[in-house]
């Protein structure tokens, strides 16, 4: 098998996953979850860190 048929099974592959909404959704919540666990995280450890522990 030759790269180029290989190439095309990726990128049918790809598309597939693509087209499955779900699998989309799936990857946005991840990543926006991510993203808004570090924007979160961060303040409230420092409000933690400041007010309840240095008391």
């Amino acid at each position: 098998m030759n790269i180029t048929v290989l190439k095309e099974k990726i990128k049918n592959k790809i598309k597939e996953k693509i087209s499955n909404k779900e699998y989309v959704q799936d990857i946005l919540v991840e990543i926006f979850g991510d993203i808004f666990m570090i924007a979160f995280g961060i303040p409230l450890f420092w409000f933690f860190r400041e007010f309840i522990l240095l008391r």
